[in-house]
């Protein structure tokens, strides 16, 4: 009989995610939870539960399997080649409900899996998923190979909104030896699938994350920094957007689509405080409107999602070099050759200079990420 182990009465995650990894790693079926679905798992490595496993689900599509990895960074262990945006779209969805299929751009790692293993994944095009769950990130970080899964079948005419571990128990108990219980999943709708090629990525269900999200996620984020996040980094945000619309041919409102999104925050902002009146008024000069501007701090937060930190000043540098070293990478000044000046309290002239510097200094960063974009695509 299958035991059914309730989690909302379970404390200890940890060590129960180290008895499921015993459990999978002996070569057996569990039942597990995810955000969107009830799976089926067994290790990846045991070709006798990965038999089991496909027998249990003999009807399953391609798209209701999936290989959990612990971490991004263990995806270049299946794939020959990652494009930058494909990476971008990744690190701000995972932990988290997206499926990839890496089957065109699919290494050689996965040949080391039992036949039954490589067969399947080989037809499923090697489905790849980093779990935000927390059970299931939790057993997938304490196996050293990955957990195979496979979507739980449902009675006709259910859905995930009510169903739960109880249900998949019913099910599913000749196949499996424990199940694990927290009731109906949170995001029933089911994962985003999306297929990895050598250019970039391809829809191929739409999920728990919308198509519309999923390219906004993907694009490529620059975030400008001064100190208060009231004068000049919103200035250099609105006009970033305004020059790069009017480069790309496109509305600022449709800058995200072309893939371009733009923040700003302060070295030493508080968080709250509205964008200067000149600064509004030299955006709406230039068809931006930022009226709902909110200072932001920086944070590591938010430099984990920025791809460029383009600072004001070499002072602002400075401060991000030293609080946040592990960014450098990505930073830089906006204008090498000077910093931009803080126009606070110096009139409306002084600002509208300032906006001609960041400007002019916008135009000659443009065509540094254009010219990197259109490099990328040709690789």
């Amino acid at each position: 009989m299958t035991q059914v182990i309730d989690l909302r009465h379970v404390a200890a995650i940890g060590e129960l995610a180290e008895d499921i990894a015993a459990a999978l790693t002996a070569g057996q079926l569990v039942g597990l939870p995810s955000e969107t679905r009830y799976l089926l798992a067994c290790s990846a490595a045991s070709a006798d539960a990965v038999e089991r496993l496909i027998a249990a689900r003999p009807e399953a599509s391609a798209e209701d399997f999936a290989l959990l990895i612990p971490q991004q960074e263990s995806l270049q262990d299946f794939v020959t080649h990652l494009p930058r945006s494909t990476g971008r779209l990744l690190r701000r969805c995972w932990p988290g409900p997206v499926v990839v299929r890496a089957g065109s751009v699919a290494g050689h790692s996965f040949h080391a899996f039992p036949t039954a293993t490589r067969k399947l994944l080989a037809e499923a095009d090697v489905p790849i998923c980093v779990p935000a769950f927390p059970l299931l990130r939790r057993v997938a970080e304490g196996m050293a190979p990955p957990v195979l899964t496979v979507a739980a079948r449902l009675p006709t005419g259910r859905t995930w909104n009510d169903s739960d571990g109880l249900e998949v128990a019913r099910i599913h108990g000749q196949d499996l030896e424990t199940v694990y219980d927290s009731g109906p999943p949170r995001h029933p709708q089911g994962p985003t699938v999306i297929d990895l090629t050598a250019a970039g990525w391809r829809l191929i269900r739409e999920g728990v994350v919308p198509a519309s999200m999923m390219s906004r996620l993907s694009s490529l984020m620059i975030l400008f920094v001064c100190t208060g996040n009231t004068c000049r980094s919103p200035m250099a945000e609105g006009l970033f957007r305004r020059v790069a619309a009017d480069r790309l041919g496109c509305t600022v409102d449709e800058l995200a689509d072309h893939g371009f999104l733009a923040q700003s925050a302060g070295v030493s902002a508080v968080t709250g405080m509205a964008a200067a009146p000149e600064t509004l008024a030299i955006l709406r000069s230039a068809s931006v409107d930022l009226s709902d501007h909110s200072s932001q701090p920086v944070t590591e937060d938010l430099l984990a999602q920025t791809d460029y930190v383009v600072a004001m000043t070499a002072a602002h540098l400075d401060t991000l070099y030293n609080e946040f070293p592990e960014h450098r990478p990505k930073m830089r000044l906006l204008s090498p050759q000077r910093d931009i000046g803080d126009p606070i309290g110096q009139g409306m002239s002084v600002y509208e200079a300032c906006g001609a510097e960041i400007r002019q200094a916008l135009e000659a960063f443009l065509d540094h990420l254009i010219q990197e974009r259109e490099e990328e695509a040709s690789r």
